[in-house]
Parts: structure tokens; C-alpha cells; sequence
């Protein structure tokens, strides 16, 4: 069975192997990352993106990563590494690649 899959080549020459995201798997990251997030939205934004990411690979430099490894992501990643998959992966959940921006308008809604 294949997947959509988003093959990621790192600066550095790391080849990371993501799936595509869903709704859940951002409601899930969200769940994982509140009780670390306590009481800072920052924290609980940085961990539920870790968190994302985490639920995301598939592979790197061919290789599938244990979920012990995942825990360990800066053993996987430089902080470089990690941000430039961060921000691909803030592009894929917004869907600005593909898609290209959203635009709005003002509009009279309801009975007239």
C-alpha cells in the first residue's frame, strides 16, 4: 500500500521522508504536548510542533526511526536541520506550497 509522502532534502543533505498530514494528527500532537506546555502557549506550540513532526516521519537517510529514536530528535537533527524541517512542515500544514494563499472578501450572509 503506498502513502503520499513528502521527500524532504535538508541543506545538509539529509533526505527526511514525511507523510502527509491530517486534521487528527495535529489533534493528537495538541494532546501530547499540553500537560509539557503548562501554562506557556509558546511551550505548548513548540511541543505540539515537535510532537507533529514526530507523528510525520517516516524515514531518514533510508532508514525508519523507533519511537525511542523520535524521543531523541536532537540525536537525529541539528537545531538547523530541525528548524528547516519545521518550517517545511509549517508549509505543508498550511498548505501554502501547493495551494497558494488564501484570499477573503467581505460578503452579505443570511436573509436579505
Amino acid at each position: 500500500m503506498s502513502i503520499n509522502a513528502h521527500k524532504v532534502t535538508l541543506g545538509t543533505g539529509k533526505v527526511v521522508i514525511l507523510r502527509e498530514p491530517e486534521i487528527n494528527d495535529q489533534e493528537i500532537a495538541m494532546q501530547l504536548a499540553a500537560p509539557k506546555g503548562k501554562d506557556s502557549p509558546m511551550l505548548l506550540v513548540t511541543f505540539a510542533q515537535k510532537e507533529l513532526m514526530k507523528l510525520l516521519i517516516l524515514e531518514i537517510d533510508g532508514k525508519r526511526p523507533s519511537k525511542i529514536e523520535l524521543e531523541q530528535m536532537s540525536k537525529l537533527f541539528t537545531l538547523a536541520e530541525y528548524n528547516q524541517l519545521a518550517t517545511y512542515l509549517g508549509k505543508m500544514a498550511g498548505g501554502s506550497d501547493g495551494m497558494g494563499e488564501s484570499q477573503s472578501e467581505l460578503v452579505a450572509f443570511g436573509d436579505k
